[in-house]
């Protein structure tokens, strides 16, 4: 991976420094702020929208749906992280979590 690929590990610590350092004009600070019911209506919006993209991209695969499919996803992703920032859980317990149900399957 090249030294300026951006990994879910590195925009986990951003969104922790941005809450942590309370940062004004910070989306992931107002989310945190707003707490966690705005922060899973997020994710439940964003669910819904990739479940939605990926049917559309499944009916009519192109480009421009294979690109929506990919940035619903990057949304879930995110206000997944910044759900686990704005409870305190750590991004090593999650691999650590994926691991251990990765290991089972063996």
């Amino acid at each position: 991976m090249s030294k300026n690929q951006l990994t879910l590990e590195d925009l986990f610590a951003t969104i922790q420094d941005k809450i942590a350092r309370k940062e004004k004009n910070s989306y992931s600070y107002e989310l945190a702020q707003k707490g966690v019911e705005k922060i899973t209506r997020k994710i439940g919006e964003e669910a819904i929208e990739v479940v939605i993209a990926a049917f559309i991209n499944d009916r009519k695969s192109s480009k421009k749906t294979r690109d929506e499919l990919i940035g619903e996803v990057c949304d879930l992703f995110y206000h997944s992280l910044v759900l686990l920032a704005a409870q305190d859980i750590e991004y090593s317990e999650i691999l650590k979590e994926l691991n251990k149900r990765n290991s089972k399957k063996k």
